[in-house]
């Protein structure tokens, strides 16, 4: 799970117990370009999104089993 929605300076992502990490987080801007790459190792990790300007972004996350889930932002 990623949030808050909308978002202004961080994401906090939370897992649940049983995860596999490390999960792959890509977040691209509404034009499609990738301006954003974490890897998460923990079930929750707080990620700095301060250089990211206001707008609608895609986020998508992927584990080594390609296990997926990806969603839409707003940064304020």
């Amino acid at each position: 799970m990623i949030s808050p929605n909308p978002f202004d300076n961080f994401l906090i992502s939370a897992f649940e117990e049983g995860t596999t990490f490390p999960i792959e987080m890509t977040v691209s801007s509404s034009a499609g370009r990738v301006v954003l790459r974490e890897r998460i190792f923990t079930s929750k990790k707080i990620i700095s999104t301060s250089d990211l300007i206001p707008g609608l972004y895609h986020i998508r996350l992927e584990n080594e089993h390609g296990e997926l889930l990806d969603g839409h932002f707003r940064k304020q």
